[in-house]
Parts: structure tokens; sequence; C-alpha cells
């Protein structure tokens, strides 16, 4: 599968790379306290990074952003190219989201619509 992503959280800031050798530089920098985001250059994060299939959305709330993340996926098809199921997801929230009712209601509920065994079940990429 290619696309592959490393990731880093540090604080509220998320880093993703290409997972690809040869890095060149090319970061997006995350800040899940305002939900902002940017094409920065930076070293690549180092091997033992996670890693995940590709990025879904960010939500900015009142009290921080929620970043959604493909963790897994299963090859369904290709013409011409292939088509990947979501069969995983991940949520990084910034900790000020989890201290406000509204704000975990609706954390829970994303996470809820991107669970692949209910409402997530129709997601797919390329």
């Amino acid at each position: 599968m290619r696309g592959r992503l490393r990731f880093s959280v540090t604080g509220s800031t998320v880093l993703l790379q290409n997972e690809t050798k040869g890095h060149n530089g090319r970061t997006l920098q995350i800040d899940l306290r305002d939900g902002t985001a940017a094409l920065i250059r930076s070293d690549p994060l180092p091997e033992d990074s996670p890693v995940v299939l590709g990025l879904i959305g960010l939500l900015k709330l009142h009290g921080g952003a929620v970043l959604a993340l493909i963790s897994k996926a299963k090859q369904v098809c290709a013409f011409p190219h292939p088509v990947f199921k979501v069969t995983g997801t991940q949520l990084v929230t910034h900790e000020n989201v989890k201290k406000t009712f509204r704000d975990l209601r609706l954390a829970a509920l994303l996470q809820e619509a991107l669970d692949h065994r209910t409402y997530g079940q129709h997601l797919y990429f390329r």
C-alpha cells in the first residue's frame, strides 16, 4: 500500500510525514489547540513512529480540535487503481476536548460515525 504516513504527537502538535524513503522534509503540522494546519520543513520522524494510512479530516471544536486518521484498511478492488475500505480509525484530540460535555459528545459522535462496524462501514479511499 502506498501513501502511508508517520505521525508524532508532542503536546498539542501533531506532525505527519510521508513514510517513503528519501524524506524531502515536507511535514504537515497540525495544532490541536486551534485546529490550524501548515506545511513546514522538518527532519524525518523516527523510524519507530506510529504509521497511519491516511487523514480523514480535522474537526475544530470549542475546546480544541479532533484529528481523524485511517489506521487500518483492506483493498476491495482495483479499477485501474486500488480502492481500499476503511476498517479502522484513530482520533487524536486536544486535552481540552475532554473537559467540556459538548465537545466530548461531538467527539464521541464522530468516533461512532467513523466506526467501520456501524455508520462508517461505507468509507473508502484510493
